[in-house]
């Protein structure tokens, strides 16, 4: 591959849910991993590898919800679990972000992905982010779509 990914993460296929009285929570099955490039995603399902090239022709959907362990409230923490990534209108794939360095270096991807032009939509729970930020100030926000060139309502 050249480079060492910037993030190599584990991937499920699947939906999750909310436990039920009448049935299983979950129906999320593990795929294998998703490595993180600046230039491309490439996903290794057992010898089966797909490269996703990242271009201004790529559509990216990423739903964060945090890392494992990080403070959402007074009482409320990340499970680190319930984040998912959809390459255009493929299937979406869940990815867990297991500390605050992981999610540091994926907001390095992401930055390098908005530099390359990459159609990206990024929320961090339920809301529109960038670089994974939910509590920017305006001024803030100004310099970074300034800085990657990049409008919040495409």
């Amino acid at each position: 591959m050249g480079h060492l990914p910037g993030l190599a993460v584990a991937v499920a296929i699947g939906s999750l849910g909310v436990a039920r009285l009448w049935g299983p929570a979950t129906t999320v099955r593990p795929v294998g991993r998703l490595l993180f490039f600046s230039d491309k995603l490439v996903l290794l399902e057992g010898d089966r590898q797909t490269t996703f090239p990242l271009a201004s022709t790529t559509q990216i959907t990423l739903r964060y919800q945090g890392y494992q362990g990080e403070r959402l409230g007074p009482r409320a923490y990340a499970s680190g679990h319930g984040n998912t990534i959809q390459l255009a209108a493929g299937p979406t794939y869940h990815f867990a972000i297991g500390n605050e360095a992981m999610q540091n270096t994926l907001r390095a991807e992401l930055k390098n992905w908005y530099l390359r032009q990459v159609n990206l939509k990024e929320y961090r729970l339920g809301s529109r982010t960038l670089l994974l930020h939910s509590a920017l100030t305006y001024e803030q926000l100004q310099r970074y779509k300034q800085e990657l060139g990049v409008s919040l309502y495409d």
